[in-house]
Protein backbone atom coordinates (compact mmCIF):
# COMPACT_ATOMS: atom_id res chain seq x y z
CA UNK A 1 0.00 0.00 0.00
CA UNK A 2 1.35 3.92 -0.42
CA UNK A 3 -0.66 6.71 0.84
CA UNK A 4 1.05 10.56 -0.06
CA UNK A 5 2.38 12.33 2.76
CA UNK A 6 3.31 15.67 1.22
CA UNK A 7 1.86 18.45 3.42
CA UNK A 8 1.10 22.06 2.63
CA UNK A 9 4.24 24.48 2.00
CA UNK A 10 5.67 26.03 4.45
CA UNK A 11 6.53 24.32 7.07
CA UNK A 12 10.47 24.45 8.14
CA UNK A 13 12.35 21.58 6.69
CA UNK A 14 13.59 18.89 8.75
CA UNK A 15 17.28 18.30 9.66
CA UNK A 16 19.03 21.66 8.71
CA UNK A 17 17.85 23.27 12.19
CA UNK A 18 17.97 26.86 10.27
CA UNK A 19 14.78 29.31 9.74
CA UNK A 20 16.01 29.85 6.40
CA UNK A 21 15.15 26.16 4.92
CA UNK A 22 11.48 26.56 4.65
CA UNK A 23 8.92 24.75 2.26
CA UNK A 24 8.53 26.80 -0.83
CA UNK A 25 7.07 23.86 -3.11
CA UNK A 26 7.35 20.47 -3.67
CA UNK A 27 10.09 18.56 -6.07
CA UNK A 28 8.68 14.88 -5.92
CA UNK A 29 5.93 14.15 -3.46
CA UNK A 30 6.65 12.46 -0.17
CA UNK A 31 5.01 8.81 0.29
CA UNK A 32 4.57 6.14 3.17
CA UNK A 33 4.85 3.00 2.13
CA UNK A 34 3.47 -0.31 3.75
CA UNK A 35 4.19 -4.29 3.50
CA UNK A 36 1.05 -6.23 5.69
CA UNK A 37 2.03 -9.44 6.06
CA UNK A 38 -0.17 -12.47 7.68
CA UNK A 39 0.39 -15.86 8.83
CA UNK A 40 -2.55 -17.36 10.37
CA UNK A 41 -3.81 -15.08 13.01
CA UNK A 42 -0.77 -12.78 13.35
CA UNK A 43 -0.04 -10.17 11.29
CA UNK A 44 2.29 -7.16 10.91
CA UNK A 45 2.51 -3.78 9.21
CA UNK A 46 6.39 -2.99 7.77
CA UNK A 47 6.43 0.99 6.94
CA UNK A 48 8.28 3.21 5.73
CA UNK A 49 7.99 6.98 5.23
CA UNK A 50 9.77 10.07 3.14
CA UNK A 51 10.48 11.83 6.81
CA UNK A 52 13.36 13.03 8.77
CA UNK A 53 12.38 10.76 11.77
CA UNK A 54 9.08 9.34 13.21
CA UNK A 55 8.31 9.80 16.71
CA UNK A 56 6.68 7.22 18.54
CA UNK A 57 3.89 9.07 19.44
CA UNK A 58 2.62 9.11 15.90
CA UNK A 59 3.28 5.41 15.32
CA UNK A 60 1.37 4.24 18.33
CA UNK A 61 -1.95 7.03 17.17
CA UNK A 62 -1.60 5.56 13.13
CA UNK A 63 -1.86 2.52 14.58
CA UNK A 64 -5.04 3.49 16.64
CA UNK A 65 -6.48 4.52 13.43
CA UNK A 66 -6.26 1.08 11.83
CA UNK A 67 -6.81 -1.25 15.18
CA UNK A 68 -9.94 -2.19 13.59
CA UNK A 69 -8.29 -4.48 11.24
CA UNK A 70 -6.24 -6.31 14.16
CA UNK A 71 -3.19 -3.72 13.95
CA UNK A 72 -1.51 -1.88 17.06
CA UNK A 73 1.69 -0.32 18.39
CA UNK A 74 2.91 -4.01 19.00
CA UNK A 75 2.78 -4.71 14.93
CA UNK A 76 3.11 -1.73 13.35
CA UNK A 77 6.60 -0.97 12.51
CA UNK A 78 7.88 2.45 10.92
CA UNK A 79 10.90 3.80 9.73
CA UNK A 80 12.25 7.02 8.08
CA UNK A 81 13.90 7.39 5.22
CA UNK A 82 15.98 10.45 7.22
CA UNK A 83 15.04 12.86 4.14
CA UNK A 84 16.20 16.32 5.50
CA UNK A 85 13.86 18.08 3.09
CA UNK A 86 10.48 16.51 4.76
CA UNK A 87 8.54 18.74 7.17
CA UNK A 88 9.40 19.36 10.61
CA UNK A 89 7.36 20.37 13.38
CA UNK A 90 5.40 17.00 14.46
CA UNK A 91 7.47 15.31 17.31
CA UNK A 92 5.53 14.93 20.42
CA UNK A 93 9.21 15.85 22.21
CA UNK A 94 9.14 19.70 21.89
CA UNK A 95 13.58 20.01 21.56
CA UNK A 96 13.05 18.41 17.96
CA UNK A 97 11.15 21.22 16.54
CA UNK A 98 13.36 23.93 17.68
CA UNK A 99 14.16 25.99 14.59
CA UNK A 100 17.59 28.00 14.54
CA UNK A 101 18.07 31.55 13.46
CA UNK A 102 20.20 32.39 10.80
CA UNK A 103 21.96 35.69 9.46
CA UNK A 104 19.34 36.06 6.50
CA UNK A 105 16.60 35.37 9.01
CA UNK A 106 17.81 36.02 12.24
CA UNK A 107 13.90 36.90 14.26
CA UNK A 108 12.53 34.04 12.34
CA UNK A 109 12.82 30.39 14.63
CA UNK A 110 11.25 28.56 17.50
CA UNK A 111 12.63 27.41 20.40
CA UNK A 112 10.96 24.05 21.71
CA UNK A 113 7.76 24.02 19.90
CA UNK A 114 4.88 21.61 20.53
CA UNK A 115 4.06 19.80 17.95
CA UNK A 116 1.38 21.17 14.69
CA UNK A 117 -1.33 19.52 15.33
CA UNK A 118 -2.55 20.18 12.24
CA UNK A 119 0.71 18.29 10.13
CA UNK A 120 0.63 16.03 13.19
CA UNK A 121 -2.98 14.67 12.22
CA UNK A 122 -2.35 15.04 9.03
CA UNK A 123 0.31 12.48 9.03
CA UNK A 124 -0.75 9.83 11.11
CA UNK A 125 -4.50 9.58 9.21
CA UNK A 126 -1.76 9.14 5.82
CA UNK A 127 0.26 6.29 7.86
CA UNK A 128 -2.72 4.56 8.70
CA UNK A 129 -4.04 5.05 5.31
CA UNK A 130 -0.99 3.43 3.38
CA UNK A 131 -1.45 0.57 6.22
CA UNK A 132 -5.37 0.41 5.10
CA UNK A 133 -4.14 -0.05 1.53
CA UNK A 134 -1.76 -2.87 1.91
CA UNK A 135 -3.98 -4.54 4.45
CA UNK A 136 -6.71 -4.60 1.83
CA UNK A 137 -4.37 -6.24 -0.76
CA UNK A 138 -4.26 -9.49 1.10
CA UNK A 139 -4.01 -12.45 -1.10
CA UNK A 140 -1.30 -15.99 -0.74
CA UNK A 141 1.84 -14.98 -0.74
CA UNK A 142 5.36 -15.95 -0.27
CA UNK A 143 8.53 -14.21 1.48
CA UNK A 144 12.26 -14.67 1.36
CA UNK A 145 14.99 -13.06 3.08
CA UNK A 146 18.09 -11.86 0.72
CA UNK A 147 21.28 -9.69 1.94
CA UNK A 148 24.22 -8.68 -0.29
CA UNK A 149 27.40 -6.18 0.38
CA UNK A 150 27.24 -2.85 -1.20
CA UNK A 151 30.53 -1.27 -1.46
CA UNK A 152 32.29 2.08 -2.99
CA UNK A 153 28.84 4.19 -2.29
CA UNK A 154 29.15 5.51 0.99
CA UNK A 155 31.93 6.35 3.57
CA UNK A 156 32.36 7.26 7.38
CA UNK A 157 31.67 11.48 7.50
CA UNK A 158 33.48 10.88 10.98
CA UNK A 159 36.32 8.72 10.28
CA UNK A 160 38.85 10.59 13.18
CA UNK A 161 36.12 9.49 16.01
CA UNK A 162 36.05 5.88 14.16
CA UNK A 163 39.79 5.90 14.59
CA UNK A 164 39.32 6.54 18.29
CA UNK A 165 38.04 3.07 18.52
CA UNK A 166 40.87 1.70 17.56
CA UNK A 167 43.38 4.11 19.85
CA UNK A 168 44.39 5.91 16.73
CA UNK A 169 44.24 9.66 17.20
CA UNK A 170 43.64 12.21 14.75
CA UNK A 171 42.83 15.70 14.26
CA UNK A 172 39.80 16.76 12.58
CA UNK A 173 41.02 16.36 8.75
CA UNK A 174 43.83 13.92 9.30
CA UNK A 175 42.47 10.83 8.90
CA UNK A 176 41.69 8.61 6.31
CA UNK A 177 40.24 4.89 5.90
CA UNK A 178 43.51 3.91 4.92
CA UNK A 179 44.45 4.35 9.02
CA UNK A 180 41.86 1.93 9.89
CA UNK A 181 43.78 -1.76 10.37
CA UNK A 182 40.45 -3.69 8.55
CA UNK A 183 40.29 -1.88 5.74
CA UNK A 184 37.52 0.31 4.40
CA UNK A 185 34.50 -2.19 4.91
CA UNK A 186 35.22 -1.56 8.31
CA UNK A 187 34.14 1.71 8.42
CA UNK A 188 30.89 1.35 6.75
CA UNK A 189 27.94 -0.80 7.40
CA UNK A 190 27.80 -2.13 3.63
CA UNK A 191 24.65 -4.53 4.35
CA UNK A 192 21.79 -4.48 2.26
CA UNK A 193 18.68 -6.23 3.41
CA UNK A 194 15.83 -7.27 1.53
CA UNK A 195 12.46 -8.78 3.01
CA UNK A 196 10.78 -9.51 -0.79
CA UNK A 197 7.21 -10.64 -1.41
CA UNK A 198 5.66 -12.55 -4.22
CA UNK A 199 2.04 -12.86 -4.48
CA UNK A 200 0.70 -15.84 -6.21
CA UNK A 201 -1.60 -14.88 -9.05
CA UNK A 202 -2.90 -18.05 -10.72
CA UNK A 203 0.20 -20.19 -10.94
CA UNK A 204 2.77 -17.46 -11.11
CA UNK A 205 4.35 -15.67 -8.43
CA UNK A 206 4.05 -11.78 -9.20
CA UNK A 207 6.57 -9.75 -7.02
CA UNK A 208 4.98 -6.76 -5.21
CA UNK A 209 7.32 -4.99 -3.39
CA UNK A 210 10.59 -5.49 -1.00
CA UNK A 211 11.20 -4.17 2.90
CA UNK A 212 14.74 -3.09 2.45
CA UNK A 213 17.61 -1.73 4.53
CA UNK A 214 20.61 0.04 3.89
CA UNK A 215 22.73 2.51 5.63
CA UNK A 216 22.90 5.67 4.19
CA UNK A 217 22.82 9.11 6.06
CA UNK A 218 22.38 10.49 2.57
CA UNK A 219 21.47 14.29 2.38
CA UNK A 220 22.35 15.15 -0.91
CA UNK A 221 19.39 18.44 -1.55
CA UNK A 222 20.89 21.36 0.56
CA UNK A 223 19.00 23.72 2.70
CA UNK A 224 19.19 26.06 0.14
CA UNK A 225 16.83 24.26 -2.14
CA UNK A 226 13.73 25.04 -0.32
CA UNK A 227 11.40 22.36 -1.71
CA UNK A 228 9.94 19.09 -0.03
CA UNK A 229 11.70 16.05 -1.65
CA UNK A 230 12.72 12.27 -0.87
CA UNK A 231 16.25 12.89 -1.24
CA UNK A 232 17.84 10.01 -3.34
CA UNK A 233 16.76 7.87 -1.00
CA UNK A 234 13.56 8.43 -2.79
CA UNK A 235 14.90 8.43 -6.75
CA UNK A 236 16.83 5.07 -5.14
CA UNK A 237 13.21 3.71 -3.92
CA UNK A 238 11.04 4.66 -7.21
CA UNK A 239 13.87 3.51 -9.55
CA UNK A 240 13.58 0.24 -7.58
CA UNK A 241 9.91 0.12 -7.55
CA UNK A 242 9.84 0.87 -11.35
CA UNK A 243 12.81 -2.44 -11.73
CA UNK A 244 9.75 -4.53 -9.65
CA UNK A 245 7.35 -3.88 -11.20
CA UNK A 246 9.01 -4.42 -15.30
CA UNK A 247 11.33 -7.56 -14.34
CA UNK A 248 8.72 -8.92 -12.43
CA UNK A 249 6.15 -8.24 -15.52
CA UNK A 250 3.50 -6.97 -12.29
CA UNK A 251 0.37 -6.12 -13.75
CA UNK A 252 -0.60 -2.09 -13.73
CA UNK A 253 -3.46 -2.79 -11.46
CA UNK A 254 -0.83 -4.36 -8.83
CA UNK A 255 0.88 -1.77 -6.76
CA UNK A 256 4.74 -1.93 -6.30
CA UNK A 257 6.27 -0.52 -3.22
CA UNK A 258 9.82 -0.59 -1.91
CA UNK A 259 9.73 0.30 1.81
CA UNK A 260 13.30 1.36 2.65
CA UNK A 261 14.04 1.52 6.17
CA UNK A 262 17.06 2.65 5.91
CA UNK A 263 19.58 1.18 9.01
CA UNK A 264 22.05 2.27 11.32
CA UNK A 265 22.86 5.26 9.56
CA UNK A 266 25.13 7.22 11.54
CA UNK A 267 28.37 8.84 9.90
CA UNK A 268 27.84 6.68 6.92
CA UNK A 269 27.11 8.69 4.01
CA UNK A 270 26.55 8.86 0.12
CA UNK A 271 26.14 12.55 0.47
CA UNK A 272 30.10 13.52 0.44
Amino acid sequence: GRADITPQTGYYLFGWVRSDARAQGQLTRLFARAIVLQRGKRKVALVSVDLGAVPNGLVADAAERVSGRGFSARNVVVSASHTHSAPAGYFNYPAFNTVAPTDTTPSDFELAAPADPQLYTFLARRIATAIRRADRDRAPASAGWGTTPLLGLTQNRSIEAHLAGHGIVRGFGEGSVGLDPLGYRHTIDPLVNVLRVDKFVGSRRVPIGIWSTFADHGTVVKPTFTYYNADHHGAATRLAEAAIRRLGGVPRSQTVVNAYGNTDEGDMTAGI
